[in-house]
Formats: structure tokens, sequence, C-alpha cells
């Protein structure tokens, strides 16, 4: 049995590729919300009944995700998903403990904000899903891929993305990419970040001592971040039943339930295991603040229908960040076109 990395930016189209001219792997590993399309396009293979592993063995989110319209159709080794990120050490010059509740929060970072001297209250990217958490805040999806239901332009949402567009934009840095806004607190001059565990491993290689909590919000709302959970996949080739099928699924089985191995993803990635009987007492720090996150996140949609999604919300967004306007007719706009692309 061969292993080999691919990078991120073709890999989906080589697997487009390849898969249907019976060239694919017989595994891969990506998150669980392309499993609608593959489905579809009848690129992988349903191993229920053939798996050594099963429900009980994951925690119920990962199981699910690992399953589109009544196929297993991998097996799910870990989750992530955007948390609240702090400098230990700016916090601890400050006086203060890791905000619990929003009004805490906005406290400290009005009391750090000084932008003429190049330190802001938050660095926050401003992206379709670093915004999930404000923008489903008050309990309405962006989209609900079971019900087919788009909800950018509900009230509860145009009011969650308002505590971006209006309670933290005054503290953020004006330039809404992620690669400006990360610099900035990896620089040292914010005490926040919003941002994942992909992001953890870089920032302590520049010197940083850096904590995670759940993201405050105001009463009556929780963040609900949009997460993923990373699925070693079952492709069609596992339809095969020859020694390379039966290699392959056992050392799936193997790959997603190994203690060690996960732990060691975690201390290595800060990515949340999703193993029953791995408690939090047994992760690292950080990833402990993103499990605790990722308990009140929304699993990114399944339904091949997101992918129309993303684009037109996320321009709507910018849009609003970049030019004050009141975000509701955007999010009109954007309805309009993603209804349309779906026609």
């Amino acid at each position: 049995m061969s292993l080999e990395r691919a990078g991120d930016s073709y890999f989906l189209n080589q697997l487009r590729t390849s898969i249907p001219a019976g060239e694919g792997p017989h595994l891969f590993q990506w998150n669980h919300d392309i499993a609608g399309e593959f489905v579809r396009s009848e690129f992988l293979s349903d191993q229920e009944g053939n798996l050594r592993v099963g429900e009980c063995a994951f925690a119920d989110v990962a199981w699910d995700a690992c399953r589109y319209e009544g196929h297993t159709i991998g097996v799910p080794i870990a989750a992530e998903c955007p948390a609240l990120l702090y400098n230990k050490a700016i916090l601890e010059e400050m006086g203060v403990e890791p905000p619990e509740s929003f009004a805490d929060w906005i406290s400290i970072m009005e009391e750090y904000h000084d932008p003429y001297n190049g330190e802001y209250g938050l660095a926050h990217p401003v992206s379709a899903y670093f915004v999930s958490w404000a923008a489903q805040t008050f309990g309405e999806a962006i989209y609900d891929g079971d019900a087919d239901e788009l909800g950018i332009t509900s009230d509860a949402l145009i009011r969650g993305l308002n505590l971006i567009l209006e309670d933290l934009k005054p503290y953020m840095p004006e330039d809404p990419s992620e690669q400006v806004q990360r610099s900035i607190f990896e620089g040292g001059n914010s005490p926040f970040l919003v941002n994942g565990p992909w992001a953890i491993s870089g920032l302590e290689a520049a010197g940083l001592d850096v904590g995670v909590t759940p993201i405050p919000t105001p009463d009556g709302g929780v963040a609900r971040p949009y997460s993923g959970v990373q699925l070693l996949y079952f492709a069609r080739k596992m339809n095969d039943y020859t020694a390379g099928t039966q290699a392959a699924r056992g050392f799936a089985e193997w790959y997603c339930t190994n203690v060690e191995r996960l732990r060691g993803l975690a201390t290595n990635t800060s990515m949340i295991p999703v193993k029953t009987g791995l408690g939090r007492e047994q992760l690292p720090e950080t990833t402990r603040g993103f499990a605790a996150q990722f308990e009140t996140s929304y699993p990114m949609p399944q339904n091949p229908k997101m992918s129309a999604v993303w684009v037109p919300f996320e321009q709507g967004v910018l849009d609003a960040f970049n030019s004050g306007n009141d975000p509701a007719p955007l999010m009109a706009n954007a309805a309009e076109e993603i209804r349309n692309s779906w026609v």
C-alpha cells in the first residue's frame, strides 16, 4: 500500500478526473462537505457492512458526516472550526482574563485599540467561512442543506452579520483579507484573532503563546461557526474486491481509531479528535479550546447546492464591510444570484 501527499489547490479536480478514469486512489482525505457532490457523481464507495468500526466509535456529529443518503462513504478522522485565539502575553500585561461575555470582549478591545500606533483590538478575516459564527449566532443557517433553505436574507442572519459590521469592525484593520488580519496578530499587535487550528503552528513558530476560547456573543446568541470533519473517503476503487481494497479498509480503520496517533494529531495540529473515549482532559490546551467551540458549531452542508452559496454570500459581506452599507439589500442581491444559479 502506498501513501501520497497531494497539494490542496488542484487535488479535488485531480480526483474528478482520475476516479472516473479508474486511476484514482482507494482512499483520500478531505472535509465532509464534498460528500454530496462525490456521491451523486458516483466517485465514492459505500462500505456499509464491510467495516469493523461503526457509529459507537465516533462522536455523533462525526459519524453523521461520513454518511450521505444512507451511504457510509468514509471514516472520520478529526474536526476543525474557527474559534477565538488570544495572545496570552498581551492579556497578562493588561491584567485581564480571556473574555467570557461579549461586553468583556468589547471592553478589552476598546482598551487595547490604538490604530495610530498600529495596534488593533481585533484581527478577524472577513470571508464566508470566518463570519459564519456571527451570521448564524441567532439561530439562522446561512444555508440549511437538509431542508434546502437559504437563510441569508432573514432578520436573524442580518442581525448576526451586524455583530461584525457594527460592533467589531471599529476595532479591526481596514483590510479584511486573512493575510493582513492574521499578520497583525502574528506581529503581536492585537490581543485577538478569529481563526482555526491550522493557524496555531505558524503562530507558535512566530514566538506567540496562544490560547483558544469560544467566541463570546451577546445574550440570546451562541457562536455557531461552520465546522468541518476531516474524512478518509472510500473512493470508487474500493468497489473492486482485491487485496488492495482489504488493505485500504484496514488502514482506514486503524488510521481513524488509533488513540496514540489521534493524540499526536491533536498535539501537532490542534485538530479536534472525534473518536469516543478521547476526553477533552486528554487534549492539549489549544485543542480543548477548539473542541469547546466545535460543540456549538454548524457542520458545513453536504448538499452540492452549497457550492453556489459561498462566493455570492462572501461578496455581499465584503461589500457591506468595505462600504459601510446596510447588509440587507446586499444579501438580497446575493440570494437572487444564488437562486438563479440553482435553476
